[in-house]
C-alpha cells in the first residue's frame, strides 16, 4: 500500500473513531516521519474541500490521547509543542464542522513538526531570557526577609511553636505545634512573596498546600486560631485546602472573599488582566464580593468583571485554568496581549507593541521550560505575529 493512500485511510479511521490500536501506533509513525509532508499537504487540501460533521462524544478523549502522543514523541525530535485538539464545549451533544476540526489538528501539527528554519525569521536576541524557576522571599513577622531560592534545605525558622522547613528547592513546610491552641498572645503574620520569573509551593501550617504562580504573593497567620483559617492573596495561586468543618478556609483577595471547608481550586487575580477568576477542580466555594454572592460546582469558573457586581459562571477550561501549575502556557484562540502578559510574567520581561494587535489569536500548548527565544520561534510559526528582543524587551509586530 502507497504511504500516502495509508495515511489517508488512517486519518479516515481516526476521525470516524474506528481506528485500531495497532493502526494508532503507525499513524503516529507516519505523521511524524519527515517523508510524509507531501503527502499530508495535500490530505490537508483535500479534506478543507469536504462537508461533513460529527458529534461531540467521549471519542474526544481518545482523539485528545493520539494526538498527545504525536506530539509528545514530536517533542523529543523537534519543538515539545502539544497541541490540543477537539476540545469539548457547554454546547455538549451539538455539532460541529468535521472539516474545520481536522484542518485545525492536521493544521498546526504540520507547522510546528515540519517547520524549517529557513521557513521562517528566527527571533533576534543578544542574551539568553530563561525561564522561570523556583524562587521565592519569604518575610517572617519581625522582617527578617528569607530568599528561598539562596538558603539550603533544613529548617529556618521557628515562631510561635511553629517550625519552618525547606524540604526542598520548590517548597517550605510550616509544622504548627500551636495549630490546637485556642488563645495564643497575639497573631503573627507570615508572607510569601514570588517575583516575576517565579514560582513556589508551600503547606500552610493547617496542612493546607498552596502554589504560587509568578508576581503572586501570599499573607498567612503562623497559626491558624479562632473561627476561621483567613490568607489574603495577591497574584494567582492553586489551593488544596486541608478540610476542617470547625475553621472555613478564606480567601481574601482585594474586596472579594472566597470561602471553602475542603477543595482544590485556583484563583487569577492580576491587576493587568481583564477579570478575577475563580476556577473550581473539586468540592464547593463560596464567592462574596459587595453585595453579590455565589456558590460554583466543579468545573465551572466564576469571573468578576472589573467596576461590576456581579459574578459570570461559565464551564471551566480546567486544563487551560491550571496550565501554568503544570508547566505549561496553554491557549486557546487567546488574544496576544493576555499571551503577552502570561509571557511577561513567567520571564520577567517588558513587551511593547507595534501596529494592529486586535485581530491576533492564537492557540496550542507549549511548555514553560523552553527558553524565550525558542517559544517566540513557536508563535511566530503561526505566520500571524513577529517578534523582536533588545535587552529584556520583546516588541510584539
Amino acid at each position: 500500500m502507497k504511504t500516502d493512500t495509508e495515511l489517508e485511510i488512517l486519518l479516515e479511521k481516526y476521525l470516524n473513531n474506528t481506528l485500531k490500536p495497532e493502526e494508532k501506533q503507525r499513524l503516529v509513525y507516519l505523521v511524524q516521519n519527515d517523508e510524509n509532508k507531501e503527502a499530508l499537504r495535500n490530505l490537508i487540501s483535500k479534506i478543507s474541500g469536504q462537508d461533513r460533521s460529527v458529534s461531540i462524544t467521549d471519542t474526544v478523549k481518545d482523539k485528545q490521547l493520539l494526538f498527545d502522543y504525536i506530539t509528545d514523541t514530536a517533542d523529543k525530535r523537534k519543538s515539545n509543542v502539544k497541541i490540543a485538539p477537539f476540545k469539548q464545549t457547554p454546547l455538549s451533544g451539538s455539532l460541529i464542522p468535521y472539516a474545520a476540526a481536522c484542518i485545525i489538528v492536521v493544521t498546526l501539527c504540520f507547522v510546528f513538526f515540519s517547520r524549517k528554519e529557513k521557513e521562517t525569521v528566527p527571533v533576534h536576541a543578544e542574551n539568553k531570557i530563561h525561564p522561570g524557576e523556583n524562587k521565592a522571599v519569604l518575610i517572617l513577622s519581625g522582617g527578617k526577609r528569607i530568599e528561598l531560592n539562596n538558603v539550603g534545605n533544613g529548617d529556618l525558622a521557628e515562631q510561635q511553636d511553629v517550625k519552618i522547613s525547606k524540604p526542598d528547592n520548590g517548597s517550605i513546610t510550616y509544622t504548627a505545634g500551636s495549630y490546637n491552641k485556642n488563645s495564643p498572645d497575639k497573631i503573627i503574620y507570615n508572607e510569601l512573596s514570588v517575583p516575576a520569573g517565579g514560582q513556589f509551593h508551600i503547606i500552610l501550617p493547617d496542612g493546607t498546600k498552596a502554589w504560587l504562580n509568578s508576581a503572586s504573593s501570599l499573607r498567612f497567620p503562623v497559626s491558624f486560631t479562632g473561627i476561621n483559617r483567613q490568607v489574603e492573596l495577591t497574584g494567582e495561586a492553586y489551593f488544596e485546602v486541608k478540610k476542617d468543618a470547625s475553621k472555613p478556609f478564606i480567601v481574601s483577595v482585594n474586596e472579594m472573599r472566597v470561602t471553602v471547608l475542603g477543595t482544590q481550586f485556583n484563583i487569577m487575580a492580576y491587576k493587568d488582566e481583564t477579570s478575577l477568576q475563580t476556577t473550581l477542580v473539586s468540592g464547593s466555594v463560596k464567592l462574596s464580593y459587595k453585595n453579590a454572592s455565589v456558590i460554583i460546582k466543579p468545573r465551572e469558573q466564576a469571573a468578576l468583571l472589573p467596576n461590576s457586581n456581579y459574578f459570570e459562571v461559565t464551564e471551566a477550561d480546567l486544563d487551560k485554568a491550571l496550565a501554568w501549575k503544570n508547566g505549561e502556557f496553554h491557549f486557546n484562540n487567546t488574544p496576544i496581549e493576555t499571551i503577552m502578559r502570561q509571557i511577561s510574567r513567567w520571564y520577567n520581561v517588558s513587551v511593547v507593541y507595534e501596529g494592529n494587535k486586535s485581530s491576533v489569536r492564537l492557540s496550542g500548548i507549549i511548555s514553560r521550560k523552553k527558553e524565550v527565544l525558542q517559544l517566540l520561534e513557536i508563535l511566530e510559526a503561526t505566520h500571524k505575529v513577529k517578534f523582536r528582543i533588545n535587552g529584556n524587551q520583546i516588541m510584539v509586530l
